[in-house]
């Protein structure tokens, strides 16, 4: 977590940027860690290839070493068996219409909904570290049309921007300039097509890092593909007025290869709306839809509260500055061969420079400014934890980690 700049997060949150940034959910099971992968010094370590078996840990000696303070403990070094890495994360945004259709600040007539994204957009990538693996799709796709037909629901094959580190300006210059966007946000909302291309290319880009797909958007998906089966007169009414509910499937399938989706709702509305020739889903309330797919992405389950809802412009702000918040190598996680069921049965114990660190329950390591040092479990069940506030810091700038599983002799 970058604990330089203080700032305050409620439970929602700082509950959300948790099981973003400490990997909430089990990174892919095929990977194995590369040579050197690991914890120790700053960044850079080095990962025994061995397997740490259970009965390893079950008979720690004092050999081992005596914690620091004195307590008898017996302990067993396993930083080697952590790795600590900035995840992948593919930006899915919103280009469809709407987007510059309606402007959603009173004071400001020029203030539409992109040009809001393009400006938050700037800030968090100017903030995210330079090492972060990044990628850029936009819906719909280039050449995307106005019109009440297919041409306003095609995406392209490719993303906007491949995955990959030093693409920060990459992505900027790839965004439809506020005032210039005129032929370049418009068309319908094939978000379902878009998630499915950010999904693929993460598969097909694995490096074991936890990898992570961030969806926004202003509605609900429509330009669903079965509409090309449905007779010519009814295809037009299909592609915009039908809700394509095939996006919970998309980001149900990502959650099941271990890409979650973080949600973000600009300006959603929360009416069901009329069955009438409009442009939008007949018969759906976008709140309830986009809830539904926060939690078929897995975030919502962390949250507890469905998407991220931007109201105006600061609150989208504030959502997207999660970029900047959770790029970064402040989370640990467990490589397959360290036996989590038996590490959790005993005491473990962090310290930086040999200094020890309290551990923290996640409200207290988020919240605050810049937030309590200290260390803080994420998810218990798959082993992963976080460096918190000033610990983070210590860790980035150089100070050795070691964490230790101990047990009473």
């Amino acid at each position: 977590m970058r604990a330089s700049a203080p700032r305050m997060f409620s439970r929602s949150v700082a509950l959300a940027l948790c099981g973003l940034m400490a990997g909430c959910f089990a990174a892919n099971p095929d990977w194995e860690p590369p040579a050197d992968s690991g914890g120790s010094s700053g960044a850079e370590s080095s990962t025994e290839s061995a397997t740490l078996e259970s009965a390893t840990l079950e008979s720690a000696t004092a050999s081992s070493g005596d914690t620091s303070d004195g307590s008898g403990l017996e302990c067993v070094d396993i930083t080697d068996y952590l790795h600590s890495s900035a995840p992948d994360i593919m930006l899915v945004l919103d280009r469809s219409g709407s987007m510059v259709q309606e402007q959603w600040d009173g004071d400001n007539e020029q203030v539409t909904r992109w040009s809001s994204l393009y400006d938050a957009m700037g800030v968090a990538l100017a903030a995210i570290n330079d090492d972060a693996r990044l990628g850029l799709v936009m819906f719909p796709g280039d050449g995307a049309l106005n019109t009440y037909s297919a041409p306003g629901c095609i995406m392209n094959d490719e993303p906007d921007v491949a995955l990959g580190v030093d693409q920060k300006a990459k992505i900027l210059d790839s965004l439809p300039v506020p005032g210039l966007e005129d032929d370049k946000v418009q068309g319908g909302t094939p978000a379902s097509e878009a998630i499915r291309l950010a999904r693929e290319h993460l598969v097909e880009h694995q490096s074991g890092q936890l990898q992570f797909i961030v969806y926004v958007t202003d509605g609900v998906a429509n330009c669903g593909g079965e509409c090309t089966a449905l007779p010519e007169g009814d295809r037009e009414y299909c592609w915009f007025d039908e809700y394509d509910d095939h996006i919970v499937e998309e980001v149900s399938g990502a959650l099941a290869l271990g890409i979650p989706t973080m949600v973000i709702g600009v300006q959603v509305s929360d009416v069901t709306s009329p069955t009438t020739k409009d442009g939008n889903p007949d018969d759906v309330n976008p709140h309830d839809a986009l809830t539904e797919v926060a939690f078929a992405g897995g975030v919502a389950d962390i949250m507890g509260e469905g998407f991220l809802e931007a109201h105006d412009q600061d609150e989208l702000f504030l959502h997207l500055n999660f970029l900047t918040e959770f790029i970064t190598p402040c989370h640990l996680a467990p490589s397959p061969d360290l036996p989590i069921d038996a590490v959790m049965e005993g005491t473990v114990e962090v310290t930086l420079d040999g200094q020890p660190l309290i551990q923290l329950d996640p409200d207290s390591c988020f919240a605050g400014a810049p937030g309590a040092a200290g260390w803080a479990w994420i998810d218990e069940q798959h082993g992963s934890a976080v460096l918190c506030g000033p610990s983070c810091l210590s860790y980035q700038s150089g100070a050795t980690l070691e964490v230790n599983y101990c047990t009473q002799p």
